[in-house]
């Protein structure tokens, strides 16, 4: 709750410092149960620094177990634009940090425990972000990176995945819409 006040007044104070703000909310995450909310403060005409705050939320079955899982995370990205003259909008590169933290509760109708993952991440993103002249906000992107945290820890024991490669892989996406605030700032 901590980091969510703590996103909230961030933008507030970028609002109240007149910088160009794009705020955008994931749609499709919730067929994927999570809400992906992002904000995205421009620094520059070129140059753009996006904080995504993710809240996961699932419920399923492996084998007998039946899982009920609650999580969060942040991503921040430094976005650079290829063409300042469109004000942090059009083609874009970023590298990015990620970060996350799942807490699940297992049971298979005899036993119950918690599988907390943490995750810790760092890649590089490309996108493409549209304005449109009502500063409607649409974004679609992807990046690859590493995971350097990959660990599930229980009562039981706990599993280290960062000795098998093909399974540090971390992946971002992005398909977003939101809105434009103060799309006249001055750099």
């Amino acid at each position: 709750m901590r980091k969510l006040t703590f996103f909230v007044l961030l933008l507030l104070l970028a609002r109240n410092a007149s910088a160009q703000i794009d705020v955008s909310l994931n749609p499709l995450g919730i067929l994927f149960r999570n809400i992906d909310l992002s904000a995205e403060i421009a620094m520059k005409q070129s140059f753009g620094i996006e904080g995504i705050f993710k809240y996961d939320y699932d419920h399923y079955k492996v084998l007998d177990n039946t899982i009920n899982s609650n999580g969060f995370g942040f991503v921040a990205l430094g976005k650079y634009y290829f063409n300042p003259d469109l004000n942090i909008s059009n083609f874009c590169a970023a590298p990015y940090v990620k970060f996350s933290t799942t807490n699940g509760r297992y049971s298979d109708g005899n036993t119950t425990g918690i599988v907390n993952h943490n995750k810790l991440a760092v890649g590089f993103y490309v996108g493409y972000k549209w304005v449109n002249v009502r500063n409607f906000v649409f974004e679609i992107g992807a990046g690859l990176g590493r995971n350097f945290i990959n660990r599930y820890n229980s009562a039981n024991g706990s599993i280290d995945l960062d000795e098998f490669p093909i399974i540090n892989l971390d992946g971002v996406f992005k398909f977003s819409f939101g809105y434009r605030f103060n799309s006249t700032a001055q750099y």
